[in-house]
């Protein structure tokens, strides 16, 4: 059996979609030839956050590692990274490769770290974001002699919510990300959109796409009621900055739905605080209260049942074409929504990466065109059940393909 480490900032117990990808993946690792350890962080409630403490974790506690506390800032003893960062600030430069926050738990990792109890990894996985995983995956396998790959869930282009008085720099971000994976053994993002980006950008690089995926322990929901007894449309999840503006939009597109039958639009958001202030006051000014209800987060298992019984699953996204990042990414909650019988709405234009999986499993439509939200809502009951590409798409499928990748590399050696 060949070990794995996997370094990651988000895991179990903390319950959010980050967390699902490994944190379920690994129940999936040992079947394929892996052993899974993982060094990550002390997880707790964040501040802000509708995310639950509540996620079961499927490796056993003596393979974990947990070095610090997620959300804590730790602050950088290095020189040389305080006089660059200053330069930064004060040309107002933001830098995804390197936020203080991230090279603070850096440090603190390296510092603490008994590597050996790692000796024995064959191969090491560093997930971003955070960037920290990526170079405690670089450092790690340099100090233990095997490879490593670049799990990529978002693009280091992607930047969300930060202060106005900064502006990425995109082209330094990525100059800086190349020097960082100039050894890894490959790269692995999550969805083909990425993988094409990403092939520009690499061109001599291996990269395969591991999606995240659905875990099959949902239950049908035929013949069950509407969880409140009437037609709904259901939203949970984080509301980014960039999903204000299509919630706004399907919220005002159900409002002339409503002139032919009463439909109504649930959303359980999980933060951020500040942009569930931004989405209450949209919805007061455009006179929504009795269409668009905002409800507080709940327990996974509440929420699940609230998805099963919706009339129609929605997901957030861009509604800019040229939004090329944002095209490309393909939210984890998608994959999570494949399995049940009600179809999926996606607010996100229709070249995208969401619709382009939902046009191929024939779960539902991408799409920002009012007249197209519109007729799907008032037409789409009974339709878009799935068909057999849904299993192709399971956590299981995908971390057999992430164990076949490691195979390949290792074999290389």
């Amino acid at each position: 059996m060949k070990k794995v480490l996997i370094i990651t900032h988000w895991f179990p117990p903390m319950n959010m979609i980050a967390s699902k990808r490994f944190g379920i993946m690994c129940r999936y690792f040992e079947k394929y030839g892996y052993r899974p350890y993982v060094l990550t962080t002390t997880a707790h409630k964040i501040s802000g956050s509708g995310f639950l403490m509540d996620m079961q974790c499927t490796v056993e506690d003596e393979q974990i590692t947990r070095i610090g506390r997620m959300g804590t800032g730790y602050v950088p003893k290095s020189f040389l990274f305080h006089v660059f960062h200053g330069v930064l600030n004060f040309f107002g430069i933001f830098l995804n490769t390197l936020t203080p926050e991230a090279r603070g738990r850096y440090e603190k990792i390296k510092k603490e770290i008994d590597i050996s109890r790692f000796q024995d990894i064959d191969i090491v996985i560093g997930t971003y974001p955070e960037i920290d995983s990526i170079y405690l995956a670089k450092y790690l396998s340099k100090k233990i002699g095997c490879p490593y790959i670049a799990d990529i869930r978002d693009l280091i282009d992607f930047s969300d919510g930060i202060p106005e008085k900064y502006k990425h720099d995109v082209t330094l971000d990525i100059f800086i990300e190349k020097i960082v994976l100039r050894n890894a053994s490959a790269i692995v993002p999550v969805t083909s959109g990425y993988k094409k980006i990403l092939r520009e950008r690499y061109p001599h690089k291996k990269i395969k796409v591991v999606y995240n995926g659905w875990e099959n322990n949902v239950e049908s929901s035929e013949n069950r009621e509407r969880a409140y007894g009437y037609k709904y449309l259901y939203y949970a999840g984080v509301i980014y900055q960039h999903r204000l503006e299509s919630l706004m939009l399907l919220a005002n597109c159900i409002k002339e739905v409503n002139d032919k039958e009463h439909i109504e639009f649930i959303i359980r958001s999980t933060g951020p605080a500040e942009n569930d202030k931004k989405m209450k006051a949209m919805i007061k000014e455009e006179k929504l209260e009795g269409i668009v209800k905002v409800l507080e987060p709940e327990k996974e298992e509440k929420v699940r049942i609230e998805q099963e019984n919706a009339y129609i699953n929605v997901v957030l996204s861009t509604i800019y074409p040229d939004d090329g990042e944002l095209m490309a990414t393909i939210p984890g909650k998608v994959f999570e929504l494949l399995p049940f019988t009600n179809p999926i709405l996606a607010i996100v234009p229709e070249g995208s990466d969401v619709s382009k999986l939902l046009r191929a499993t024939n779960k539902g439509i991408g799409t920002i065109d009012r007249k197209q939200i519109i007729d799907f809502i008032l037409t789409s009951e009974g339709k878009y059940g799935g068909n057999d590409k849904v299993l192709f798409f399971s956590r299981e499928k995908q971390a057999e393909r992430y164990c076949r990748i490691m195979d390949g590399i290792l074999a290389e050696r």
